[in-house]
């Protein structure tokens, strides 16, 4: 039977004493309702004035995204763009619960390049800098007013706003041409490496049955920006060392690259092996709904090898071996002392003796 103490409680009088439950803990939304009612109506009204001349002041810019999103299929990604951005707002609320506003100078100098680049985007008749302004414009507003602590809430969903800018016409075609060019390379030796026969001319993968062109339009750079989005988004939203997230946004572009080629690649195997019809329902109409959900679960195989090439110690296990090495090392020191103890009582007395007898002592 165990007659150790630890069971009984340490003082009694604490033990005796009734235990109050804790309150249940307030809703988020609660609190960060509690919160905005904290700041007092001067400030929710300065912001709303505030809301009203950014609306004002940028509604012309904003229209001219919206006609770009809108006609340029290459662009449509750019109506969910805020969207995310508010959904990384609200998934990160926690943090300006309680915060205590105290602003910083330092936003005067966003502000001021905010106001440079709309000054050199009428200047130099150069259009996407103006609804790109928005970007230090926001993180100026946000530091000067909320402080340091509040633009880190909100600088990944400041940051996600560039996505929602179209690339200028000289680098989306650069981009585009190079996207295009790596694509018809490693398709084509993919369709090889399958027994395929084929052949690139150009942009054209020559086959025994058909030719695929991967034009413009097939480059993959549509679902490179929006795949880009999503990687920075999610890059800020999972908790993962930093080293982790960015991995997440570095393979945005390679994991985009294989997604098209694998479209393409398939294409080119249902042209030899099925039927034209089918090859180009697959490129034309279905292919592109399926170039997203293949990206994501390709980085999601990305970061399960990565956990599995870097495996850290579990803080339980580091835990468990923590006492047990304690108990190794506290058990020698035992024995060493009950030796000691028994070697202490066995060893003679030089007053006493080995008898017990008390010996006298002579002088010298």
């Amino acid at each position: 039977m165990d007659s150790s103490p630890s069971h009984l409680p340490e003082n009694p009088a604490v033990a005796a004493t009734p235990q109050v439950p804790d309150a249940a803990p307030k809703p988020t939304i609660a609190r960060v309702g509690e919160w905005l009612v904290g700041l007092g109506p001067a400030t929710l009204a300065g912001a709303a004035v505030l809301i009203a001349v950014l609306a004002v002041t940028y509604g012309s810019a904003m229209a001219m995204l919206a006609n770009r999103w809108w006609k340029d299929a290459d662009q449509v990604h750019g109506f969910l763009v805020p969207v995310f951005a508010g959904v990384i707002l609200w998934i990160r609320r926690d943090m300006v619960v309680d915060l205590a506003p105290r602003g910083s100078l330092w936003g005067l100098a966003l502000l001021f390049v905010a106001g440079a680049m709309r000054w050199a985007s009428a200047y130099f008749f150069f259009a996407l800098l103006d609804p790109l302004s928005i970007v230090p414009l926001l993180a100026g507003i946000v530091l000067f007013a909320g402080g340091w602590r509040a633009l880190r809430w909100a600088a990944p969903a400041i940051g996600l706003l560039v996505f929602m800018v179209p690339l200028p016409g000289f680098a989306a075609g650069l981009l585009s041409h190079q996207l295009q060019r790596v694509g018809t390379i490693v398709s084509t030796y993919t369709l090889q490496t399958i027994g395929m026969p084929a052949v690139s001319q150009g942009n054209v993968i020559l086959l025994s049955e058909a030719q695929l062109g991967v034009v413009e339009a097939c480059s993959g750079i549509r679902m490179m920006m929006l795949f880009f989005a999503v990687c920075f988004a999610y890059a800020f939203l999972v908790k993962r060392p930093l080293l982790d997230r960015a991995l997440i946004i570095v393979s945005a572009m390679p994991i985009a690259v294989l997604a098209n080629v694998a479209r393409i690649v398939t294409t080119g195997v249902l042209h030899e092996l099925v039927s034209h019809e089918a090859a180009d329902t697959l490129f034309h109409d279905l292919a592109g709904w399926f170039m997203m959900p293949l990206a994501v679960v390709m980085l999601w195989g990305e970061m399960a090898l990565w956990d599995r090439l870097l495996i850290a110690p579990r803080p339980a296990a580091r835990a468990g071996v923590a006492p047990a090495a304690a108990a190794l090392a506290a058990g020698p020191r035992k024995k060493a002392t009950r030796v000691r103890n028994r070697a202490a009582s066995t060893a003679p007395n030089p007053k006493t003796g080995p008898s017990g007898k008390t010996t006298g002592t002579k002088a010298p």
